[in-house]
């Protein structure tokens, strides 16, 4: 969306804005630095992190093209891979549900400057009202590949519509576009061009999308059935089953006393004077269950203690 970066403080103009203003993923094309001994190159600019892929240098060494991504702390905590394809062509993978990437099933935004108009026969909303020879190479694209031109989706005012303003003769045009996929057409919450970068002093405005995903949850793996007839017909898996419920409802002792084992006769049921309490008796510190659930390690440590500092207290007699 720059003409050029090449001064410091440009750049950190245009970091600062999309802090201000909350851009998490911002594409920068013809930024014109230089470093072809590095594809990729990452540089913290104030909160936001700068990646780009080197420009080159024309016949006269003056730097030319270089593109690039201003990510957010957030953007950049997702983001997974940088891949330079040419000079001209960035791609980035960022985690997510779906994952971010050109993948066929997963979410697809392309950001660019494609020189392209586009008219009323190929787009719902343009600025243009006739399509030139790149907008039929650009509409052939989103044919092809059933994508979208998300700023022209919207019936916006024409002052929010066009992207570029010639500085020589002061007209205006819609050139640059942000492409998703038809099938994510109602995450599209909205998409337009601003003129809050102005300060940054490029001839491109910025085109913002603004993105809801509506995500399906994915489907659990079936739950396997019981087979009650096999069941029924085995009486080693009857006894197992029974063995296996036995063994998890079975009230065990308190530590230090021995457990029952296999074959031995179950716990008496405790009669009225061996265990319970009369009216007048004193009330134990901690009861049997209380007992139970610290030593197994329920998280009742405090109240046992609260219990034990608490001190013995006499049953209230009706």
């Amino acid at each position: 969306m720059t003409k050029t970066l090449g001064e410091e403080a440009r750049l950190e103009e245009l970091a600062h804005c999309a802090e201000e203003r909350g851009v998490e993923i911002l594409a920068v094309q013809e930024h014109r630095r230089v470093h072809t001994d590095q594809p990729i190159n990452y540089r913290r600019v104030g909160g936001c992190t700068f990646i780009t892929s080197s420009a080159w240098r024309n016949d006269a060494q003056a730097a030319t093209g270089g593109v690039g991504l201003m990510v957010s702390p957030r953007a950049r905590k997702a983001l997974r891979r940088v891949h330079p394809h040419t000079n001209r062509i960035l791609s980035a993978d960022f985690e997510g549900s779906p994952v971010t990437t050109v993948m066929t099933h997963n979410f697809l935004i392309i950001l660019g400057d494609f020189n392209a108009r586009l008219g009323p026969e190929d787009a719902p909303f343009t600025y243009h009202t006739n399509t030139n020879r790149n907008g039929e190479h650009l509409a052939a694209l989103l044919t092809e590949h059933e994508l979208l031109a998300a700023n022209t989706l919207f019936r916006k005012r024409m002052g929010k519509r066009w992207t570029f303003q010639d500085r020589a003769t002061s007209m205006r045009r819609q050139l640059d576009y942000i492409l998703v996929r038809r099938k994510w057409r109602k995450s599209i919450l909205n998409a337009e061009s601003y003129s809050t970068f102005d300060s940054v002093g490029s001839d491109h405005r910025v085109v913002a999308a603004r993105l809801r995903l509506s995500l399906r949850v994915p489907k659990s793996a079936p739950r396997a059935r019981p087979d009650w007839e096999a069941f029924a017909g085995s009486p080693e898996l009857q006894a197992n089953y029974t063995a296996e419920v036995r063994g998890r409802h079975i009230c065990w002792p308190r530590r230090g006393s021995q457990r029952p084992t296999s074959g031995s006769s179950p716990p008496a049921k405790r009669q009225p004077g061996n265990g319970y309490r009369r009216r007048g008796d004193i009330e134990p510190p901690l009861g049997p269950n209380t007992q139970r659930l610290c030593e197994r390690g329920h998280g009742w440590k405090r109240h046992a203690e609260a219990l034990r500092e608490r001190g013995p207290r006499r049953v209230r007699r009706s």
